[in-house]
């Protein structure tokens, strides 16, 4: 699972049946160099402080947009 703040980006391991967080595996702050972007189809790109790219596709029912305040 994926969270977004004001600050960091958080990645965390969610239960198996019912999704729920459980604990946090990373986080980078937005100092780090991290940078959320939208992409293609309604994804979401993640490009980490390493220089490396990660792309999210929705699931469950929640798209992009639940991410725009």
């Amino acid at each position: 699972m994926i969270g977004v703040t004001d600050q960091r980006v958080l990645i965390w391991r969610a239960s198996t049946w019912l999704a729920r967080p459980l604990n946090v595996v990373t986080s980078w702050s937005f100092n780090d160099g991290v940078t959320v972007a939208a992409a293609p189809l309604g994804r979401l790109r993640l490009l980490l402080p390493d220089r490396s790219i990660v792309t999210l596709r929705p699931y469950g029912g929640r798209s992009l947009h639940d991410l725009v305040v």
